[in-house]
Formats: C-alpha cells, sequence, structure tokens
C-alpha cells in the first residue's frame, strides 16, 4: 500500500452577489459545487514532521500562490470585459503574446493588484501592452 502524504490546500474563492440580507448571500454561495469548481487551488506537499518555522513557511507560499493566481484570474475577467475579448477569461495568459505572458508572469503580486487597478481604465489588449511596457522600461 502507498504511504500517504500530507498536503495544505489552500482554496481561494471570491464573487460578488446581490441578496437581501448577509444570510441570503451565504446561502446562494453554498449552492451546489459552484465555489469548487470557480476556485484557485493550491496545495503544497507537507513535510513528514510538521515541527519549527518550515511549515508556516510552505503554508505562507501556498497562501501568497493562491493570492497570485486569484490576481491573475480577476485581471484577466477585467480585461475580458473591458476588451470584449471575452476568450481572454477562459484561455487565460495563454491568450496574449508568449513575451507579454512572461511579463506578467515575472510580476509580483503587488505589482499584479496594480495592474488590475489600472485595467480598470483600459480599453484594449493595446492598453495592457502600454502598460506592461511602461512598467519594464
Amino acid at each position: 500500500m502507498t504511504k500517504l502524504k500530507r498536503y495544505w490546500m489552500v482554496v481561494h474563492y471570491e464573487t460578488e452577489f446581490e441578496a437581501e440580507n448577509e444570510d441570503e448571500a451565504y446561502h446562494n454561495i453554498r449552492l451546489g459545487n459552484r465555489i469548487i469548481e470557480n476556485a484557485t487551488v493550491v496545495a503544497k506537499e507537507l513535510p513528514e514532521s510538521s515541527e519549527g518555522t518550515h511549515l508556516k513557511e510552505i503554508i505562507n507560499e501556498a497562501k501568497l500562490e493562491a493570492r497570485r493566481e486569484a490576481a491573475v484570474s480577476i485581471l484577466l475577467a477585467q480585461l475580458a470585459r473591458k476588451t470584449k475579448d471575452y476568450a481572454l477569461r477562459w484561455e487565460g495568459l495563454s491568450k496574449l503574446a508568449p513575451h507579454r505572458q512572461q511579463q506578467i508572469e515575472a510580476l509580483s503580486l503587488e505589482q499584479i493588484e496594480c495592474l488590475s487597478i489600472d485595467a480598470i481604465a483600459f480599453s484594449s489588449i493595446a492598453d495592457l501592452e502600454r502598460w506592461l511596457d511602461g512598467f519594464s522600461g
């Protein structure tokens, strides 16, 4: 029998609901497997021994990775909506030119969050490209 490994799982899901009250909003979010289907999920294998700060580092790394993936997902959703190119939402970064993918992947979480805020004013992929050129230039 294969020995089981331990994993720290981070499930990140954010959404907006219209509801009459908080209880109704909680109820709506729990319908079906909607949360898991739309969530960012990160798994990090844990060492056999959970002693010391190494465990905290693994957990913090998983949380940071989940936040980063969620931030990229939000950015792509905003770009898809603003540019009316909805393939961005479903195809992700692969829809962009390879060097643009690399530029975004090289950004820190804070930089992606800043780009996401700036993307509110974008109307085309050219706006994204100008932002990336200005940021790296």
